[in-house]
């Protein structure tokens, strides 16, 4: 399931989206010294920061808008997660593309947050291969030995 909701997503008071820098993200989101507030200036102001920018935090000043989106932003997230599961919260949650690092470390209804390896770039990767082999990908992040598809006979 996919949500509408990215590390480009204007953040104003009183909500959040719909609309989006979108690829503009670099030169318009507040921590790269840009003037619109978005959802990673909103994740990197609660602490969550990708890898490798420990220091886009020293960028941003506290603010209650930013703080406020993070809680909405994980409402939706949990919203989700429950119409997904269906009750069952013994399923991890792989988290991929570039707004992986969004997501907080616990959510509510899944048993673990699993954040593979180059998970930045997933989608644009993972459109390009078959169903089993995104199914492979899968069991591989969640530690399981995936399904060949070949069988003994």
């Amino acid at each position: 399931m996919a949500i509408a909701l990215g590390g480009g997503t204007v953040v104003r008071p009183g909500g959040l989206g719909p609309d989006s820098v979108g690829y503009r993200i670099a030169t318009e989101a507040l921590v790269f010294g840009g003037t619109t507030a978005t959802m990673t200036d909103a994740a990197v102001a609660a602490g969550r920061v990708p890898a490798g920018a420990d220091d886009w935090q020293e960028r941003l000043r506290g603010d209650d808008v930013l703080t406020g989106a993070v809680a909405v932003a994980d409402e939706l997230v949990a919203d989700a997660v429950d119409r997904m599961t269906l009750g069952r919260a013994d399923r991890p949650l792989v988290a991929v593309g570039g707004g992986a690092f969004l997501l907080p470390a616990e959510i509510p209804g899944v048993s673990r947050v699993i954040r593979p390896e180059h998970a930045e770039v997933a989608n644009a990767v993972g459109g390009r291969h078959r169903p089993r082999e995104r199914q492979s990908r899968y069991d591989l992040a969640c530690g399981r030995k995936p399904d060949t598809g070949h069988r003994k006979r």
